[in-house]
């Protein structure tokens, strides 16, 4: 592997990670806020995303409740479109949460309903695995 390769491939990481930590803070001051402090999970990450992103995030998106086990956020999406939110997916890894949703709200309204559905789920499945939900 190239040493030029390497570089970038840290640091978009880094920059996901930075992006995951930043919105780790504001997912923790949504729990413990009055006002949002018992909403499931996942709204409350989709509530961060939005204070991320800058932009209104559907409430339609991540509808697949913690408890709905082996329900996938993308089986009702047709498999062009799946493929199309699953790039976008890949692109925030490398270019960032901002500069993608940026990209995916000049797609169809069902692409940025499914992507927003997959964001959340990204993040909240990377919340869970370093422990940030308990």
């Amino acid at each position: 592997m190239s040493d030029q390769f390497k570089e970038k491939t840290e640091i978009s990481r880094g920059q996901f990670e930075a992006e995951a930590h930043n919105l780790a803070g504001e997912v923790e001051k949504y729990r413990n806020s009055s006002e949002t402090g018992g909403l499931p999970t996942k709204e409350i990450v989709r509530k961060a995303l939005h204070d991320l992103t800058g932009h209104p995030l559907p409430s339609s998106f991540g509808q697949v409740s913690e408890e709905q086990e082996g329900s996938h956020y993308l089986d009702a999406v047709p498999v062009g479109q799946k493929r199309e939110v699953e790039h976008f997916l890949n692109l925030v890894d490398k270019e960032g949460v901002v500069k993608v949703v940026e990209e995916v709200r000049k797609s169809s309204p069902n692409i940025l309903d499914a992507f927003h559905a997959a964001l959340t789920h990204k993040f909240y499945d990377h919340f869970r695995e370093r422990g940030v939900f308990k």
